[in-house]
């Protein structure tokens, strides 16, 4: 799978196989082993995220927040090492390698980047956990809040805190992000 950028970029993942690990590249460029990489279904997912809700409760939400902002760190890591980009245009790109034609986590529909004031929001429609999860009385993107916070920390080299503002689980059909230096 791989995606054309506005500037004529291909990003995209390959799988490679090898020592009995699965790893991804982007188009081109060398290999990068930052974690094993397993496929997990999204069911599988939303299940670990409801045992985690029913066994400790509220908390399971810092607990996907948590793991989130690991990702986003090691997802950082990733796309500088292999395209040796900073700042916004490193968030860019990211964002376009997770949406749709990347990882499919989400479509996006709005991205606002404020670097100066070190804030911004993403608009996303289908977020593989809100359209897996079903309704819910609060918004349940945990994972994805903390994936940006961590990666927008990395790339901006300050501490980030992103809330979901709106969940498609809860009512309509957007999932909203904001963050914010803290």
């Amino acid at each position: 799978m791989s995606d054309k950028l506005s500037n004529g970029d291909e990003v995209g993942v390959e799988p490679i196989k090898g020592e009995g690990w699965m790893h991804y590249r982007f188009h081109g460029g060398p290999q990068v082993r930052v974690n094993r990489v397993v496929l997990l279904g999204t069911g599988t997912f939303i299940g670990l995220q409801k045992g985690a809700e029913e066994l400790i409760g509220k908390q399971s939400d810092a607990v996907f927040y948590d793991a989130g902002i690991k990702s986003g760190w090691e997802g950082w890591y990733a796309l500088h090492t292999e395209l040796k980009e900073h700042g916004d245009a490193l968030i860019r790109k990211m964002f376009s390698f997770t949406g749709e034609n990347g990882f499919g986590w989400f479509r996006i529909k709005d991205l606002n980047i404020e670097s100066e004031a070190k804030r911004g929001s993403i608009t996303v429609s289908h977020s593989f956990i809100a359209h897996t999860y079903g309704k819910a009385e609060k918004p349940v993107c945990h994972f994805i809040a903390g994936f940006i916070a961590g990666f927008i920390s990395a790339a901006w080299g300050v501490e980030v805190a992103c809330d979901e503002i709106s969940c498609s689980a809860v009512r309509g059909d957007l999932c909203v992000f904001g963050w914010e230096a803290v």
